[in-house]
């Protein structure tokens, strides 16, 4: 099992390693956050000044490959560093527009844990989901049928009390 304190080593190590030349001009805390699905993590500006980096709580599971994590991870701060939910300026207007995530990870040298994390997600993602039960179950409606004649019209008045 990962814990929050994986999440913050990795998010040290990234910000050291790929993003030196950002300054961090608040407090950034990164923890794991209900087990989603689909998004797979959150970046929020918190009242406090604060910004707070979420990760989907399925990844504590070490079944998932350690660079999908970091690759989520990186995704979020890249986030921060363009000014999103962050003090930075906002570099663009919109966050994903333009492949401007594809870029950002191909400028910092990252473009491989992109697109291994892009690539396992594809194949793996739905099967995980279904092998740990997490998919919705179907519901099924039933269809009343249409009444033809005027024998079957007075019989469903009389059946469902019209």
């Amino acid at each position: 099992m990962r814990t929050e304190q994986d999440l913050k080593h990795k998010l040290t190590f990234y910000h050291q390693h790929h993003f030196p030349e950002v300054e961090i001009k608040n407090k950034v805390s990164v923890k794991f956050g209900k087990r989603a699905k689909r998004q797979l993590g959150s970046i929020r500006h918190l009242p406090d000044g604060s910004t707070l980096i979420t990760i989907t709580g399925l990844f504590r599971d070490p079944q998932i490959p350690d660079f999908v994590l970091e690759e989520t991870l990186v995704h979020e701060f890249i986030h921060y560093v363009h000014g999103f939910n962050s003090p930075l300026n906002q570099a663009y207007q919109y966050p994903h527009k333009h492949g401007i995530m594809r870029k950002e990870f191909e400028t910092r040298n990252l473009l491989s844990l992109y697109l291994a994390s892009k690539k396992w997600l594809k194949a793996n993602w739905a099967q995980y989901l279904k092998d740990n039960n997490l998919l919705p179950k179907r519901r099924v409606i039933r269809r009343v049928s249409q009444p033809k004649t005027l024998r079957q019209l007075i019989r469903a008045f009389r059946k469902y009390g019209f």
